[in-house]
């Protein structure tokens, strides 16, 4: 096999396998997970407090406790993903169970009339669940993964003497998914020249496909908050923390692509995302009034530190005696990752000792999401260009703020029972010009490129939960039970496909958390 070689590579290969803005919108996403009480309330606890997962909202409601307090939190989630589109389906209907919180505080009685209490917590806090399985299937389609081959690598205007040459590809000159293509032959030049700079798909014009695609994604993002809250005269509440953070992703796709002539083109993905962060959260409630709170918290973005470690092998059959294997290719890199910043505006009602009404609104601006390279790796001497100057390009352009409305009720249906609802919506950060954007061709205006050879990639529409519950509490002791409904609308893309042909495919993913919390009062 002529343009057949396989080699392994294990370092820091920025160009080889950078990171996208899809990449980065994935991370930055969070989940409405935490205590049953905190949940079952829709999460809207940024004016309310008194609940150790409301520390990671507005760390100023530590300033809302009496006594110490020690809670843990299991839950369990099921995930299934239902799609409009025929053809899609998902096989994951099992269910997992995790911990969503666990936490203790710390209460002091001031010493004076102006200080109140005052609290000092650790709480740990499940942020981002990973977890899905899914598939989807398309049959007689005009489009190919060979089309976004050639985009990318047209786009770089590669040689033909060059685009096999490792030390082209080693160098980060070259992407993995151009030589993929070439190696392959799932691209060809149009004219029989060296100096040739463009290609074509090796498909016969108008020839249709079938495809299939199946991925597996696990993991999460964990936050641990060392935080302290202060109460002045039970008007004015104030409190901030200490984020740190871990994340751990894995993601394994099978693509598979059978031509309308004959043959096939098979490509197996892996990917790990590890690492860990930091933050910063503030904020304050007043209580001009008894049945009024106001609450206001800002947090920082959070700065993490990470590591990708990724492989891709494939198996193709592109007529012509063209077969063959491509080997596990590996490729690792480190890099900087900065989060959105957002800022939280609460507002509560409580009704007497029987009701509470609370809201919060959330803005967090995705648009400034940002990767860098690690400050070990930057040549300052030689003043090397931003290795992500282009992805953090295409955030700015093609990302903006996220509202998210958390609203939330409890109503005490005796002096120890309590009944409780919550409902949360959220926008898209993702433009719609990114996806509905034409030129006068007919073709997508804006292109998205995914990192490494894993072409697939999801836009996020609206997000809403649905939750409700109920709970006991004696003076020194409490159980929590909710129950929440996640509906997470998204655009689905096998690759991205420039000329509009293939439609994405409408999924829902239907999370379903039972969560119970226990705790005891010191």
């Amino acid at each position: 096999m002529k343009r057949f070689f396989t080699y392994l590579m294990l370092m820091c290969p920025f160009g080889l396998f950078a990171q996208g803005e899809m990449d980065a919108l994935k991370m930055g996403e969070t989940d409405i997970l935490g205590t049953a009480r905190y949940m079952s309330m829709g999460g809207a606890f940024g004016a309310l407090g008194g609940d150790a997962s409301s520390i990671g909202v507005n760390p100023a409601g530590l300033g809302i406790y009496r006594k110490s307090e020690i809670s843990f939190t299991p839950s369990v989630m099921v995930n299934r993903n239902e799609s409009e589109t025929p053809g899609a389906t998902t096989d994951d209907h099992r269910s997992t169970f995790n911990v969503n919180n666990f936490s203790t505080v710390f209460n002091f009685k001031g010493g004076g009339d102006v200080m109140k209490y005052s609290s000092f917590a650790f709480s740990y806090n499940r942020r981002t669940n990973f977890r899905r399985n899914m598939n989807a299937f398309y049959k007689d389609s005009p489009a190919s993964i060979s089309d976004y081959m050639t985009l990318r690598t047209n786009e770089l205007g590669i040689r033909r003497a060059d685009i096999g040459n490792k030390d082209y590809i080693f160098s980060g000159d070259i992407p993995y998914i151009s030589d993929l293509a070439w190696q392959a032959y799932m691209i060809d030049p149009i004219e029989d020249s060296d100096d040739c700079k463009q290609y074509k798909s090796f498909l016969n014009p108008g020839e249709l496909t079938t495809a299939n695609v199946w991925s597996k994604e696990k993991g999460g993002v964990n936050q641990f908050d060392f935080a302290y809250g202060g109460n002045i005269k039970d008007i004015v509440f104030f409190g901030a923390s200490l984020g740190i953070y871990n994340i751990n992703y894995r993601m394994e796709s099978y693509y598979d692509e059978a031509y309308e002539s004959g043959g096939y083109f098979r490509l197996k993905n892996t990917l790990r995302t590890y690492g860990c962060g930091v933050d910063f959260k503030f904020g304050t409630i007043v209580a001009p009034v008894d049945f009024l709170r106001l609450g206001f918290s800002f947090h920082t973005p959070t700065w993490f530190f990470l590591n990708d470690e990724a492989k891709f092998s494939a198996d193709y059959d592109t007529g012509e005696n063209r077969t063959g294997h491509i080997g596990t290719i590996r490729s690792a890199a480190e890099y900087d990752y900065r989060s959105p910043y957002s800022l939280v505006g609460s507002l509560a009602f409580v009704i007497g000792q029987k009701a509470i009404i609370s809201a919060d609104y959330e803005m967090s601006d995705y648009a400034k999401m940002e990767f860098d390279t690690p400050d070990d790796d930057r040549d300052y001497y030689h003043s090397s260009p931003d290795l992500y100057w282009k992805e953090n390009e295409l955030i700015s352009k093609d990302f903006k703020k996220k509202h998210t409305l958390r609203v939330g009720a409890e109503y005490r249906v005796t002096k120890d029972w309590s009944i409780r609802l919550g409902y949360a919506y959220s926008t898209s950060p993702v433009k719609d010009a990114l996806e509905n954007d034409l030129d006068d061709s007919g073709e997508r205006a804006n292109v998205i490129y995914t990192a490494g050879t894993t072409p697939a990639y999801s836009i996020p529409q609206d997000n809403m939960t649905y939750s409700g519950g109920f709970g006991y509490h004696k003076s020194f002791f409490f159980v929590d039970f909710a129950y929440a409904l996640n509906l997470q609308k998204e655009n689905y893309y096998m690759f991205f496909d420039k000329s509009n042909l293939m439609s994405p495919v409408k999924l829902t993913s239907k999370r379903h958390f039972a969560v119970c919390t226990l705790g005891f009062k010191f």
